[in-house]
């Protein structure tokens, strides 16, 4: 959990190039302290992870199903569109063809 939160906070790994919306540290650094309490205490006790997920974002966060329907429509998407190209179907031609 302590590699997870570094890669996130010094933005590596899975986190390289993103950036921090709802508490950018940069401009506020007193921000840090709720999140350094949050991972001082579940590094102190794992279990606690829960409260953290039921109270804050628990009720309306995207589960991981509903995230691979989302991946899914984009997908479909995404050939819905390619196969529009491929067929002429769009009456554009070449047009605004992705190369």
């Amino acid at each position: 959990m302590l590699r997870e939160a570094l890669d996130a906070i010094f933005s590596r790994g899975a986190y390289l190039g993103s950036a921090e919306e709802l508490t950018p540290l940069g401009g506020d650094p007193v921000a840090a302290v709720p999140l350094a309490v949050a991972l001082a205490a579940t590094l102190a006790h794992p279990p606690l992870w829960r409260k953290f997920h039921t109270g804050a974002v628990g009720r309306y966060a995207v589960t991981p199903e509903a995230w691979q329907r989302i991946l899914e429509a984009g997908k479909a998407q995404e050939a819905s569109f390619d196969a529009s190209y491929a067929s002429g179907a769009h009456g554009l031609g070449d047009v605004g063809r992705p190369s």
